[in-house]
């Protein structure tokens, strides 16, 4: 994986604002211009977001049609109806459809769980289920993470005489399915103060609504009582995970559930969540985050859908048997690492495609295809090639007549509108801006490619394929201190649109190094005259070749506590490396990791003057002087370190070594991939460099 470098853009607060804020809070002038950057702006919003408290969640009859959805499960409780939860098999749709038979089960109501199978069924209601639930003897159906599309499939329930209760969270359709209760925030008109909840928050205010419903009619609660009471408490801890594995907004009321979940998981009331966590590894002596759930827990739950049954999932929660809920934590950790081995097989051979075939590597968007591909892993593997190569991208999985896929895009590129301007070639697809799947005919995935690729170059310009960072502020290595990183942590849970806050760190850099098993993982140092700061960065392969020497330069990335055998120190996890340059030298630079996607960097080089052979020799030598005597697979060389090392003459020779790789390449010397500030390269053959035979030379360079 070659190293991304990022376009910076330095979010503003106002320094009089931030002034303000530390003195009405108390807090640091930093912490201060990090809760403006989050749109804090007074100390009361400061003291809700700072500690959020169980008071802050909503009254859940606000929602729409909340109060229909409880009365209708309420009757079906107390005239002893069966009910059946009809989920999906994500995280979210796991926690969901656990919270509600938790608690509809502690209530003495008869209840089952069903979770359609990912590669037989796919996801939604369908009408083979509604009827088998149906002739089970259900009378209620109640979706949780699904069912607002599910028209068609509602209708069949009411007429094989089943009722159905729908709460979901996605997007709805221009017509709702025709239910006794549709509870969906996003739906239209909804007035609901908070619209982000994720499926199982949803489900979470359905057993709050149930709760205060009950209460109400024993006159044990007044119609003003909206508490939420502390023996729901196990609801928030999964609610928090789902909520986390969604990827919803981590603002509003999901912060609320978040934080309070979270505050749970250091003795967790629920035993197949302990187990979860004890075999991703979590460590409970430590403050329970996000990103053990986002990294560690929720993987692993997710594991028994892509590869087989979720239905262990919600069995894993809801069960009280020792020995079962170990079992099944056992098994989602095994599958947990088949997923990864089969991913990291699947991924090699995509990798091997887009590198292979430059039909694939040059697109916008790229589409690789193979026959046999796990459907239950592509989505993970079309993420892997965003953050390689940071490119929307479509991996299909072909079985015989037909192609299933997942997809991943960037910041700027609205997949789901892509798709829908190919729909015709489509048997079924969906999803939103970033992600998306769907199933054609292999037939037609030639002309499917062509075809996206073709609205991508009408819809896509050259920025959007250069990712970019946003540092919130810069510091001294000095300055990163461990209080300063304690008071960081008050601002966590961090998740979509509440981001981990970007730290710029400007000063000497030394001591880079590749360290682990693989020698994946890149350290060094970065100081001032009073003291230094680690840096840490993972899959990060030739970075250590890159910064072997000391020089100064400016490190992004965010900050962390690394404790060690009791012992607590602060680091850096590194994003990016910047060195001052010509800003000409950064752009040619840019254009030319792009050169294949747009026509800047032909339209940058037609306005350069000619350069000659020494360019092109001198170039070679440099690239043979700095190959990896180890022989490893390609050298990584860092170009706009080359750059500051050149002073003023960095574009010409920048120039003339990016011209003479495509010069290399086209004669069959030299193999090599850009990345921005990168270039990873090997010199496939010694011969004598035969200039002439190549386009580009004969275009560019003197006679």
């Amino acid at each position: 994986m070659l190293p991304s470098g990022y376009r910076w853009e330095f979010t503003q607060v106002d320094e009089k604002q931030a002034q303000d804020l530390a003195r009405q809070t108390g807090c640091s002038a930093a912490l201060a211009r990090l809760l403006l950057a989050r749109g804090i702006k007074d100390a009361g919003s400061a003291a809700s977001f700072l500690h959020p408290d169980i008071s802050l969640l909503h009254d859940p009859f606000l929602l729409k049609e909340m109060d229909k959805a409880a009365r209708r499960v309420l009757q079906a409780m107390q005239q002893k109806e069966r009910i059946t939860i009809y989920g999906d098999y994500d995280v979210d749709g796991i926690t969901s459809s656990s919270i509600l038979q938790l608690y509809l089960s502690s209530k003495g109501t008869e209840v089952n769980v069903y979770l359609p199978d990912r590669l037989r069924e796919g996801y939604g209601l369908n009408e083979d289920a509604v009827r088998r639930i149906a002739e089970d003897g259900t009378k209620l159906i109640i979706t949780v993470d699904t069912g607002i599309s599910g028209i068609k499939e509602a209708r069949l329930a009411a007429d094989l005489g089943v009722d159905m209760v729908i709460t979901d969270h996605h997007e709805c359709p221009q017509e709702l399915p025709q239910a006794c209760a549709v509870v969906d925030a996003k739906r239209p008109g909804e007035t609901y103060p908070y619209l982000y909840l994720a499926g199982c928050g949803t489900a979470l205010k359905l057993v709050h609504a149930l709760e205060l419903l009950q209460r109400r009619q024993m006159n044990t609660a007044s119609a003003e009582d909206i508490s939420f009471p502390e023996q729901l408490q196990e609801y928030l801890e999964l609610a928090a995970v789902g909520t986390i594995a969604d990827v919803v907004p981590l603002t509003g009321e999901n912060r609320v559930i978040v934080s309070l979940g979270l505050a749970g998981m250091k003795d967790p009331v629920n035993p197949g969540l302990r187990a979860l966590l004890e075999v991703s590894g979590y460590d409970f002596s430590r403050k329970p985050s996000s990103s053990m759930i986002a990294f560690g827990a929720g993987p692993r739950l997710n594991a028994g859908g892509r590869m087989g049954n979720a239905g262990r999932g919600v069995q894993l929660f809801t069960s009280r048997d020792p020995h079962q809920i170990a079992a099944i934590a056992a098994q989602l950790e095994e599958e947990n690492e088949a997923r990864r081995q089969t991913e990291t097989e699947i991924l090699r051979q995509v990798t091997e495609q887009i590198e292979s075939r430059p039909q694939i590597r040059s697109s916008r968007v790229i589409v690789a295809a193979g026959r046999g591909w796990h459907h239950g892993v592509v989505g993970i593997v079309s993420s892997r090639v965003k953050e390689t190569y940071y490119r929307p991208n479509i991996i299909l999985s072909i079985d015989g007549e037909a192609a299933t896929g997942s997809a991943r895009s960037v910041e700027g590129f609205h997949l789901y509108k892509a798709l829908c301007s190919v729909s015709d070639l489509l048997i079924r697809f969906g999803g939103h801006a970033m992600a998306a799947g769907m199933t054609l005919l292999t037939k037609d995935i030639p002309e499917f490619t062509e075809r996206i690729n073709a609205y991508a170059r009408e819809h896509m310009g050259e920025d959007v394929l250069m990712p970019v960072l946003h540092p919130e502020m810069k510091l001294k290595p000095s300055a990163v201190t461990l209080e300063f990183a304690r008071e960081l942590e008050l601002l966590e849970p961090w998740g979509t649109e509440m981001e981990e806050p970007v730290i710029v760190v400007e000063g000497d850099i030394s001591g880079g190094q590749a360290i682990g098993k693989d020698r994946a993982t890149f350290t060094a140092r970065i100081s001032d005259e009073k003291s230094g700061l680690k840096m840490i960065r993972f899959r990060s392969e030739g970075w250590a070749d890159c910064y072997k020497r000391r020089t100064r330069g400016r490190a992004a990335g965010k900050i962390s506590i690394n404790s060690y055998m009791g012992t607590e120190s602060v680091q850096m996890i590194l994003s990016d490396i910047h060195y001052d340059m010509d800003p000409d030298a950064r752009r040619l630079l840019q254009y030319f990791s792009l050169r294949q996607t747009t026509d800047d960097y032909q339209k940058l080089c037609d306005r350069q003057q000619k350069l000659c052979r020494k360019d092109c020799v001198d170039s070679y030598l440099l690239l043979k002087g700095s190959m990896d005597p180890r022989g490893r697979e390609g050298t990584v060389l860092a170009l706009e370190l080359y750059a500051q090392q050149c002073g003023q003459a960095a574009f010409r020779k920048i120039y003339a070594l990016l011209q003479s790789c495509l010069v290399f390449e086209e004669i069959g010397l030299l193999r090599f991939v850009s990345s921005f500030g990168f270039l990873r390269y090997t010199l496939t053959d010694l011969r004598n460099l035969e200039l002439h035979s190549s386009a580009c030379y004969r275009k560019y360079f003197e006679n």
